[in-house]
């Protein structure tokens, strides 16, 4: 575009003027680069926003399930509640509200619409049951890509039947562990492997840096294939299934 001008500006200071023809060329090219410019400045402030929007989820469940890891403010919230039923507040361990229904959080750009329990028809062996807690998320920024988000929190509580009050509740540390897991391979475009628990990956695009850290694992045929850094030598290395091989190919 700012290239185009400057040809423009040269025209100008070189000739007399234009003809009709020449001048309605010149502003259709002018008008058609400008819409170009503006779209495309759109777009990339909607990939920002949406960017934004998903660690901004992210940051939500994160606080969410870590807060659940703790049993009492896990009792806290749904105690005497019904299976089915709607929640109106998050608490934490002491009986502070974490969060709230039809609230905004994350600098106002999330709000939490609903939060409900839903019995999921599993019951473990010690008897209790498995329930998500199922929050949806609006986001308040309507440029963001995509629509609004429904996130699932995996726990155990201890209740007579499906839709009976909660009598106690438990964090499901394994499942959310792996619900988490899974969020986060979605969330670079990876495809969850819901047997082998791993991401999977076609083709990795990363804008930024990556950093691989210092690692203690034994390199043996389980682990061929991984990548660390040797923080002492200052190289990286890969396993080859029988020894760390720095990246020059040197056997460590």
């Amino acid at each position: 575009m700012k290239i185009f001008i400057e040809k423009f500006k040269r025209i100008l200071s070189t000739q007399r003027g234009f003809n009709l023809p020449e001048m309605l060329i010149g502003v259709s090219l002018l008008g058609g680069s400008s819409l170009a410019f503006m779209k495309l400045q759109e777009n990339m402030t909607k990939s920002q926003i949406t960017s934004e929007a998903k660690m901004s989820e992210l940051e939500i469940k994160r606080m969410i399930t870590t807060n659940f890891l703790d049993k009492t403010a896990c009792y806290m919230t749904f105690v005497a509640m019904n299976i089915g039923a709607d929640i109106q507040e998050i608490k934490n361990s002491s009986g502070g509200i974490l969060y709230e229904s039809q609230k905004t959080y994350e600098n106002n750009s999330l709000k939490i619409s609903r939060m409900r329990t839903v019995d999921k028809n599993i019951v473990n062996a010690d008897g209790t049951r498995m329930i998500d807690l199922v929050i949806s998320l609006e986001r308040v920024k309507k440029q963001a890509f995509g629509g609004d988000k429904e996130m699932r929190i995996p726990l155990s509580v201890k209740a007579s039947g499906a839709n009976d009050p909660i009598q106690e509740c438990y964090s499901n540390t394994d499942a959310i562990i792996l619900s988490a897991m899974e969020e986060s391979c979605l969330s670079f475009k990876g495809t969850w492997n819901s047997t082998t628990k791993k991401c999977q990956f076609s083709k990795l695009e990363l804008t930024g840096e990556i950093k691989i850290g210092n690692s203690s694992l034994s390199c043996d045929s389980t682990n061929e294939g991984l990548q660390r850094y040797n923080s002492g030598l200052k190289k990286m290395e890969f396993c080859n299934g029988m020894s760390w091989i720095s990246m020059s190919g040197v056997s460590l």
